[in-house]
């Protein structure tokens, strides 16, 4: 008698675990699913993007001793992240079939990037942040918005 032989049916590839993971299969293919899956990446977007605006001009004339006109160029190079991050993620990911991968991607720049923007202590990180910031909400808007088109 094996060591795993006190184990019922339901609790290792039984019935109720291998049904419940079924349903969850399932239901990762269905329109709500991609429904569900873009709105909560475009949602997480929206949100680091308006934690982020409101303290830029303080995080630049606070901590850098900048003017506000700094606060421009940084929108701006947010602007020419999407800009260059949208068109070759929905190139890549309807050239190759493919939604997964660069959303994850997206999603975990867009983390990466954020915590990077929090502790840049010079003008050209804060610059370099706000660029990745906008390829990484440029894939993840198209990628998402091409989930739900499709």
């Amino acid at each position: 008698m094996s060591a795993n032989s006190n184990l019922g049916a339901d609790d290792y590839g039984g019935s109720k675990f291998s049904r419940t993971v079924r349903k969850c299969n399932n239901f990762r293919s269905t329109p709500a699913a991609v429904l569900l899956v873009s709105t909560m990446a475009v949602f997480a977007d929206t949100v680091v993007y308006g934690l982020i605006v409101p303290f830029l001009p303080a995080i630049l004339q606070d901590k850098l001793g900048m003017s506000s006109s700094a606060n421009g160029i940084l929108f701006g190079c947010f602007g020419i992240g999407v800009l260059v991050g949208a068109p070759v993620s929905a190139y890549i990911s309807d050239r190759w079939k493919i939604r997964k991968w660069p959303m994850i991607i997206g999603l975990i720049g867009l983390g990466a990037t954020s915590v990077f923007f929090a502790f840049a202590d010079a003008f050209w990180e804060l610059v370099v942040a706000r660029l990745a910031q906008g390829i990484s909400s440029g894939i993840t808007w198209a990628v998402g918005l091409g989930m739900i088109a499709d």
